[in-house]
């Protein structure tokens, strides 16, 4: 069994030491080449939940409703006319201003 040196690992953040400040290409795209396969990682994790989570939804049929189609006659149709103009009359009617005298002459 290998045994893991921390110290290296953590060297490589120490950046409060001259020797950690110090340019070094490899660490420095190993950093970058590791920070983004963890992400990727977090990113492929995420979206195995939500599919796993949504995936009986997917296949599930749709189901359409059985409502009834409700059919309008021309009789019923006329009755409702009829209807809507006789409470428009009935309104503009209303809407008529009374007729005051005017006390003054």
């Amino acid at each position: 069994m290998k045994i893991v040196a921390f110290k290296k690992i953590i060297s490589y953040f120490n950046f409060h030491t001259d020797e950690g400040r110090e340019i070094k290409v490899l660490r420095d795209w190993r950093m970058v080449l590791c920070g983004f396969a963890f992400i990727l990682i977090i990113v492929f994790l995420l979206n195995g939940y939500i599919f796993r989570k949504y995936r009986e939804g997917l296949s599930k049929e749709i189901k359409t409703s059985q409502e009834k189609i409700i059919t309008i006659d021309r009789i019923g149709l006329e009755k409702v006319s009829e209807e809507i103009n006789r409470k428009e009359r009935q309104f503009n009617e209303n809407l008529a201003p009374p007729q005051i005298k005017d006390p003054s002459l």
